[in-house]
Parts: structure tokens; sequence; C-alpha cells
């Protein structure tokens, strides 16, 4: 996978990581409300709530691929 050039960092061209997370988990609210138990979507809540938590809230979504591996539950 390519790595984002440093200049297109900063840019929040798309959906953002808070928003998504927003979104995120209100999925997993609805699938625990109904007793469905999803480890794909905890584990990507967790993915983008450490690169949030890393300070990358506001980049788009896409930056993820470009915090260090710690961020990324790896």
């Amino acid at each position: 996978c390519p790595s984002i050039p440093r200049d297109r960092l900063s840019r929040v061209a798309g959906f953002q990581i808070s928003r998504l997370l927003k979104d995120l988990q209100l999925g997993a609210d609805i699938c625990a409300k109904n007793a469905f138990d999803i480890p794909l979507l905890e584990t990507v809540i967790e993915t983008y709530r450490n690169a949030s938590d890393a300070g990358h809230a506001d980049l788009d979504m896409t930056a993820i691929y470009s915090v260090p591996n710690e961020t990324r539950g790896a």
C-alpha cells in the first residue's frame, strides 16, 4: 500500500475520522441492542479510535494508512 504524501495528510477531503467513529458507534449500539456480536466492527472502531486519540480525528479516514502501527491495533 503506497504511503500518503505528507502534504496531503492535513487535507480534510472526504470523511473525517471523528465522523466515521460516530457512525461506527451508532452501528455498534444497534448491534448491541439486538444482541448481535460483530467482533470485526469492534476492531474497526478501536483502530479508528486509536487514530483519533493520536490526534488524527480531523483527517480524512484514509489517513489511517499513514498513522503508526500502534494506532492501527496491529
